[in-house]
């Protein structure tokens, strides 16, 4: 897995464990997503690239429950499901949400 710049900087905030845990998911879940800083926190992040993304927090900590957010036009909170328990679930998780949201274009409209 090779890291972009952007990617690099961010993961340098956090502990060698929490590196550690974060590109294990990240591994897990495919070159579809990248490390990105929102709101002052390292999280994984996906853009279905039409107004929709993903932002997924709590992947660097082997303990912590995930919680995904879905946005769009990076404003507008469509849906949040939080406390999923594991990487399978979060991968099952993010799948149903990319059936929901891969066609949909600007929503709110």
């Amino acid at each position: 897995m090779k890291l972009t710049r952007v990617e690099r900087e961010a993961i340098k905030r956090l502990t060698l464990t929490r590196k550690k845990n974060l590109l294990e998911v990240l591994d897990q879940l495919g070159d579809e997503y990248n490390i990105t800083i929102i709101d002052y926190n390292v999280c994984l992040y996906r853009d279905l690239k039409n107004g929709i993304d993903f932002e997924i927090e709590g992947a660097q900590f082997k303990r912590n429950k995930f919680d995904v957010y879905v946005w769009e036009n990076k404003s507008n909170m469509l849906e949040q499901v939080r406390s999923i328990d594991d990487v399978e679930q979060l991968k099952g998780t993010l799948t149903s949400l990319i059936d929901k949201y891969e066609g949909a274009r600007n929503i709110s409209d």
